[in-house]
């Protein structure tokens, strides 16, 4: 849907809102003058506090997320009561309180009242015109208009909800439309059931306590309706906590990578239709991670930028509000209010948190709250990343310096004394005797052995171009066009994100095992798993090969400068890992890195 489609769009919604809205108001305003004090005001007064009842506790459907409410059978017993006027103009002062308590906005509470106002004129019209025409006898009457009556209420109510969910530009999916009109028939059918079951059940009582009748009746309906949402809603509470806690938790294992992985997480928690997380490095604000209704390209101006600079508390921005924001090219057309949310830690701004949605209503106080929380932890992992990744490059300046130190003073000393040597003997054309010729192949030699170290520390790792998991998986393929072994390869447990520095380790003691494995130990089947748990990762490589005494190879391990088990071991010490190698002569070898989380 292009831009000119979309603002086409949004001013025919908004034509359409002008229009039930004038209707809607045109009729309540025409009916608060025949609304005249009822002879029965203590009854009107109990269906006015019943009805604002319903109203702050609605009833959950289907699911704990879903909800509805049953004003409709205290609406229809006040007409029947009251006449037209009065319930009218009864429902839409009603429903102003309700909008008010709720902080709706000014134009979704005038929309909803008209539309409402509409539905219960039509059914009454429709009714008296059908009985008008088709009369019945008396027996079934009352019956049958309230079958009537209800169903003409939800048919007017839902065609014009549809639309104006047609009209606009924002997505209506056959799969909203069903779980909206399933919503409104359970209502309808619940709504007759009950006013059915009054009907007939005070048909049998005295006239004089029908009104009681009536009225403890719904109060008893009310009172479960509302202890039903009160539990409902503190199971959505302890719901949204326990998702904003398994959010967090994810989010703190969040390092430099798998950001993206979490972001269907992250918009499912505050259930918005856009966001974008931006993060502020050197001054700069750069784009992280973005998600639904967000441009393809997203930009902002310099002027935007200083905006975001300013913003330094929750900022929620309205319809007529965006068009103002200085050079915003972030979301698309179809997002009519949007939430800034900065996230500040040690008061430090490291980030903001931008939330759009395509309803004009805004955000409510729950969820303005939830965001909050939500900043906070944001904020706490947007600063650990920063930490992590500045503690990456200082790791890669000191490996770079220490390799420059030992080229310099080992590899470079060694050569330069050799050369020195050699042009002395060279100088003074001495017979040189092979001792000493043999003595500078063998410094020559220590010192290639020392430049092969000093190139492998360089090299770049597979995993930083790949990750992890795709790094082992290419280095077993290779091995096995290269060798005749079988290697099976299982990963276990959700992966998460651990920094390059630790999977660099991991990666090396299983490549260094692998080689072993294949080169040396004559394995014709070697396992590899690599399983991420609550408590630490851990990598198992387990061949059938010849194995080998774990002393003799230790002492071996002394004298040789290649990559073994006394490295291997190294490594795992400077990350507090835990390295167990089983191994015995003829019985295969079993080697096992674990590096617990806290590393």
């Amino acid at each position: 849907m292009t831009d000119k489609e979309i603002v086409f769009r949004k001013k025919a919604s908004d034509y359409y809102i002008v229009l039930i809205g004038v209707l809607g108001w045109a009729f309540i305003l025409y009916s608060i003058p025949f609304a005249a004090i009822p002879e029965k005001p203590i009854v009107l007064i109990l269906l006015i506090v019943l009805m604002l009842l319903a109203e702050y506790f609605p009833i959950p459907l289907f699911s704990i997320t879903m909800f509805s409410t049953m004003t409709f059978p205290i609406l229809y017993i006040m007409n029947l009561y009251f006449g037209i006027y009065t319930a009218t103009a009864i429902f839409a002062v009603v429903l102003i309180f309700e909008a008010f308590h709720h902080k709706r906005s000014l134009r979704s509470t005038v929309f909803n009242i008209a539309q409402y106002t509409l539905s219960l004129v039509g059914a009454n019209w429709l009714v008296k015109v059908w009985i008008s025409q088709y009369p019945l006898s008396d027996p079934f009457l009352n019956l049958l208009i309230i079958y009537a009556f209800t169903s003409f209420y939800f048919l007017i109510n839902n065609v014009l909800n549809d639309i104006l969910f047609s009209i606009r530009p924002f997505p209506f999916t056959i799969k909203e439309w069903k779980s909206k009109a399933l919503q409104e028939l359970f209502i309808s059918k619940m709504s007759i059931i009950l006013l059915a079951f009054l009907e007939i059940y005070t048909n049998y009582l005295p006239e004089n306590v029908i009104d009681f009748t009536t009225i403890l009746f719904l109060t008893l309906w009310i009172g479960i309706t509302t202890t039903s949402s009160i539990l409902t809603k503190a199971r959505i509470e302890r719901k949204r906590l326990n998702a904003l806690s398994m959010l967090s938790t994810e989010l703190n294992r969040i390092i430099t990578k798998d950001f993206g992985e979490k972001k269907r997480l992250l918009a499912e928690t505050f259930n918005a239709n856009a966001f974008v997380l931006l993060v502020k490095e050197h001054h700069e604000w750069n784009l992280l991670l973005k998600d639904g209704q967000v441009k393809s390209e997203v930009t902002w101006s310099d002027e935007m930028s200083l905006y975001l600079d300013e913003i330094s508390e929750m900022t929620v921005v309205t319809e007529k509000e965006i068009e103002n924001l200085p050079g915003n090219s972030i979301f698309n057309k179809m997002v009519l209010s949007q939430i800034f949310s900065p996230l500040i830690i040690d008061n430090d701004k490291v980030g903001m948190l931008i939330v759009g949605r395509v309803s004009g209503i805004g955000f409510i106080h729950d969820e303005i709250r939830l965001l909050t929380v939500l900043s906070n932890v944001l904020a706490s992992t947007l600063k650990t990343r920063s930490l992590i990744l500045e503690n990456e490059k200082l790791l890669i300046v000191e490996e770079r310096s220490r390799i420059a130190r030992d080229i310099h003073d080992g590899i470079g000393q060694s050569l330069a004394g050799i050369v020195f040597q050699m042009e002395s003997s060279l100088r003074k054309k001495e017979n040189l005797p092979n001792e000493q010729i043999e003595r500078w192949i063998y410094k020559l030699r220590d010192s290639l052995k020392e430049l092969r170290q000093s190139i492998y520390s360089l090299r770049t790792c597979p995993v930083e171009k790949y990750g992890l998991k795709q790094a082992i998986e290419e280095k077993i393929r290779k091995v096995e066009l290269e060798d005749e072994a079988r290697i099976t390869f299982t990963q276990k447990g959700e992966p998460y994100s651990l920094g390059y520095q630790i999977e660099k380790v991991i990666y090396d003691i299983f490549q260094e095992s692998l080689q072993n494995s294949v080169k040396h130990a004559k394995a014709d089947k070697i396992e590899v798993m690599l399983k991420y748990s609550r408590e630490q990762t851990l990598i198992k490589i387990k061949d059938d090969g010849i194995g080998f005494s774990l002393y003799d190879k230790l002492i071996k391990g002394q004298t040789e400068p290649h990559f073994g088990i006394l490295t291997m071991s190294e490594l795992a010490h400077d990350f507090n890992a835990k390295l167990e190698i089983d191994s015995a002569e003829g019985k295969g070898t079993e080697i096992r890195l674990g590096i617990p989380h806290f590393s």
